[in-house]
């Protein structure tokens, strides 16, 4: 079996959304037996890794299996431990949408909500990720405006009180409305249309959430302009 050559490998980094070069921070390896093969037991070594990404310094857990039954996806490379056929990332590959930074300014269970859907997207449950992005926005509108008794009247009142603009009501009920036919109707939206539905509910929190305290936040940094002074004759 080929080794690893150096303390670093190249795998999937969900904050640079690519492959990249991480060194091993920790390790760990077992042999797992394997199938019977001409009367020969085969078995795979599995490894275990904290690794952090030379890019952008994120760290993630990374368990690779290497055995007799992989030597297929890994034949012609030069470092078969870079192949993606036999990494699992953990958290997993997030090649859909990556979460906002500015979640970790929201409260927790916002955060949590946000945590949970793109978590679900990122191994393909479509449907429950549509869920729990309607789930965000229907958080947002009630603890903003308060249950006005529909998700409708919950949005309205959510641009009435200036919020959201009025534009907006048609577009953001757009993005209710895919969560609504994934629970009701059994209707599963395609990648780009969850990606859609993302960037509206993104939207939506950043500038109820995020924006106004960006404007504080400047307001009180920013020194005010000095009095004129008037020129005495």
């Amino acid at each position: 079996m080929t080794e690893r050559p150096d303390n670093t490998l190249r795998c999937w980094c969900n904050q640079c959304n690519g492959d990249t070069l991480h060194e091993i921070k920790a390790e760990y390896g077992i042999k797992v037996p394997g199938m019977m093969l001409h009367g020969r037991e085969m078995h795979r070594n599995e490894y275990y890794y904290v690794v952090s990404c030379r890019g952008c310094g994120e760290c993630h857990f990374l368990k690779i299996r290497i055995g007799a039954e992989d030597s297929i996806w890994t034949l012609g490379h030069e470092r078969p431990f870079d192949s993606p056929l036999v990494q699992t990332n953990y958290p997993p590959r997030n090649i859909a949408r990556r979460i906002p930074k500015w979640v970790g300014d929201l409260d927790d269970n916002l955060a949590a909500l946000f945590h949970e859907a793109y978590g679900a997207l990122s191994i393909g449950a479509v449907r429950l990720a549509a869920m729990g992005v309607r789930a965000i926005l229907e958080h947002v509108a009630i603890t903003v405006v308060g249950d006005q008794g529909s998700f409708k009247k919950n949005i309205q009142v959510l641009a009435t009180a200036g919020h959201i603009s009025t534009k907006s009501v048609d577009i953001v009920m757009s993005a209710l409305e895919v969560g609504s036919a994934a629970i009701h109707r059994g209707y599963c939206p395609d990648l780009k249309d969850i990606r859609d539905v993302c960037a509206i509910v993104e939207n939506v929190v950043e500038g109820v959430h995020i924006v106004p305290k960006s404007g504080e936040r400047l307001k009180a940094s920013t020194p005010p302009r000095p009095p004129h002074s008037r020129s005495t004759s």
